[in-house]
Parts: structure tokens; C-alpha cells; sequence
């Protein structure tokens, strides 16, 4: 017969194995696409050079041991691009990052002209892409999406990102889930370049669900001499004496009626400083399909001075300041790094959801 005690040792077992099993695999981010790929590639060492790698339809490439420095890599450190059939690929894990000073410009990221000309952690032009576990730091862009259709960016962890944390400026629809983006010159765009028509979003839907965004200033934003909204290191306007700081917006959109729809839900938006109030505008009310169960966390002098959608939305936002927002974006950040332990594993902060400014390193 098997006794109380003999059982109770079994249980421990079983629940310490499947906890060991979690962690290995990244915690609670689902690695759904790694079980039913079709192949999976293993990707391991340390890269500086742009990592292209072959593709196949549902493969699944495992890069959780794996790092990459920009360095001479223009568009995309990591670029996942196949034939039209290479669909519903996924990519888990992996740190990609610069050694850009922290007190670098907007002009030094994207580096019009140089070898690092409008870079970003990952480019995906492949549709149905997932990018699932990646953590990226100082880098221009994070997750870019070129003319990918219903791609994932889950469980992601993007700090003191230099433009979008985001960028969708192809205008198709995708789905943002769990992810921690600690720092952002620009959250979410979908803006196309100045004149550029050929992508048209209106019958796309951009879903954001579970996501804890942060705007941060930055030293030597856009353009710093001629725009509005520049504050130096106090938070006060810009002077003209010392470094001057300054971020895009929550939503980046375009000006034309091309702009995706979007649903908003579960999600936590944080900003600290005024610098223009436009940059605070959520997505007007004419694109916004669901808004439910969101929190803004206003840090700044006054009341919050965005534009919300809550005419269709009444209860879509609370909104809560002070020493209160503090704390819950504490919480809520040290919240996702124990949901999400795999990410960045050798790297998680001291102190998560601390507000550094300016950020220094």
C-alpha cells in the first residue's frame, strides 16, 4: 500500500519537474509554435553580422542562447524573409542590443547614411510571423513588420528603445501580446514615409492585449532644434543649456484614412513628463474597434493631457498619478518578469519597473 506521505513526495516531484520544465522553456510564454513547427533550427553563439536564416513554411527558429550586436548591420539584425508559402514561422528567445552610449541622438540610431541605417532588433516580412521571448536594448527599432500580415509579437522585452518599439508601417494587422516594452521614444507605429501610398491599413485591426508600455525621453530627440516639447533633465523646458530629452508618441498614425483599426485591452500605458500634448493622443474614435480595462499612468504636472477615445468608450482607461502610479507600475513590471522568467533570464533588472531620468549606462 502507498502511503499519504509517499504520495505527497510524488505531487513535489511532479509539480517541481513541471515548474523546472516552464523555466526551461521561458516561463508562461507559450511556446505553442516550437511544439508544432514543422522543423526547428537551433540558433546558438554570439552574431555581429546580419542573421538571415533559411526559411520553410511552420518552422520554428529556437534562439534563446543566442546574441546579437548591431554593429555594420543596416535594416534588421535578425530578418526573417521567405517565399510567399513560408508562412506561420515563429522565432523564440534571443538578446540583440547596441553599444551605443546611452546619451546618443535619434540621428546617431538611425544612421541615415551610415552602416547602421534604420536597424531593428528583428525584421519579419514573412506573414503569420511570431516573435515570442525576444528582449532587446538600445537598439533604433524593436519588432519591425514588413508587409506581414497577422504576425504575433508576444512575451517580449524591449528597453530604451530608440524610435518605435513597433513598427507596423506597412499597415497590416497584428496582435501584440504580453509584452513589456520598459522605454520607448515611440510606442506602437503605423505610419508609412511621406508619401508613400501604396500600403493601405483600413481593413486591417492591430490588437493589443496585456501590454505594459512605457514612454521615455530621450536624449537628442527628432529634429530637437526646430520642434516644440523638448525638456532638459529636470523635466522643464528646454533652455538651451545641457543635454536636451524629448520622445514620439503612445500611437504613431497616419495622416490619411488608410490607418489600421485597433483594440485595446488589459494594457498599462505609463508617460512622466509634458512635452507636447499631442504625443500623449490614443487612436481617434472612428478606428478604435474595442477599448476595455486599460490604465494610463500620468506621472507629469496636471491633468493627463492625451486625446482618449472615451466618448465610445467610457470606461475604456483609468487613469491614476502620483506615488500610487509608482507603485503600480512596480508591480505590475515585476508582475511580468516572474510570469515571463525565460526572457532576458540573465538579465532581469534589480529593481523592475524603476524610473531612471535620464536613463544612464
Amino acid at each position: 500500500m502507498v502511503c499519504k506521505a509517499q504520495v505527497l513526495i510524488f505531487v513535489i516531484l511532479i509539480i517541481a519537474y513541471l515548474t523546472y520544465a516552464q523555466n526551461q522553456r521561458g516561463g508562461n510564454a507559450s511556446h505553442d509554435c516550437l511544439e508544432n513547427a514543422s522543423e526547428i533550427e537551433i540558433i546558438s553563439g554570439n552574431f555581429e553580422e546580419k542573421f538571415s536564416p533559411k526559411t520553410a513554411p511552420g518552422k520554428a527558429f529556437d534562439a534563446r542562447q543566442a546574441d546579437f550586436l548591431i554593429h555594420q548591420v543596416k535594416w534588421g539584425m535578425i530578418t526573417v524573409e521567405g517565399s510567399n508559402g513560408d508562412t506561420a514561422m515563429c522565432w523564440i528567445g534571443g538578446y540583440v542590443y547596441t553599444r551605443k552610449p546611452w546619451n546618443a541622438s535619434w540621428d546617431d540610431h538611425k544612421d541615415l547614411n551610415g552602416p547602421t541605417r534604420n536597424s531593428a532588433a528583428i525584421n519579419c516580412a514573412s506573414n503569420k510571423m511570431t516573435v515570442n521571448g525576444l528582449h532587446y536594448f538600445n537598439v533604433e527599432d524593436g519588432v519591425r513588420v514588413s508587409d506581414a500580415s497577422n504576425w504575433i509579437v508576444e512575451h517580449n522585452w524591449g528597453e530604451y528603445i530608440r524610435d518605435d518599439c513597433v513598427e507596423n508601417d506597412h499597415l497590416r494587422s497584428g496582435r501584440i501580446y504580453d509584452s513589456l516594452f520598459d522605454g520607448c521614444y515611440t510606442g506602437i507605429s503605423t505610419r508609412p514615409v511621406k508619401g508613400d501610398t501604396q500600403w493601405d491599413g483600413s481593413g486591417e485591426l492591430v490588437e493589443l492585449d496585456h501590454v505594459l508600455l512605457r514612454l521615455q525621453a530621450m536624449p537628442y530627440p527628432y529634429k530637437w532644434k526646430r520642434k516644440s516639447g523638448v525638456i532638459d533633465a529636470g523635466g522643464k523646458p528646454f533652455r538651451g543649456s545641457g543635454i536636451p530629452y524629448g520622445h514620439g508618441y503612445f500611437f504613431k498614425l497616419t495622416d490619411s484614412d488608410r490607418n489600421p483599426h485597433f483594440s485595446i485591452k488589459n494594457s498599462i500605458f505609463l508617460a512622466t513628463h509634458f512635452t507636447e500634448a499631442s504625443k500623449f493622443d490614443f487612436p481617434p474614435e472612428s478606428i478604435v474597434d474595442a477599448c476595455e480595462n486599460n490604465i494610463i499612468i500620468w506621472l507629469g504636472q496636471g491633468p493627463y493631457p492625451g486625446k482618449l477615445p472615451t466618448q465610445k468608450f467610457p470606461n475604456g482607461f483609468d487613469i491614476v498619478t502620483g506615488d500610487e502610479g509608482r507603485d503600480l507600475w512596480q508591480k505590475k513590471v515585476s508582475e511580468w518578469h516572474a510570469r515571463n522568467p525565460g526572457v532576458g533570464a540573465n538579465r532581469k533588472p534589480k529593481s523592475p519597473g524603476s524610473l531612471e531620468f535620464p536613463k544612464e549606462f
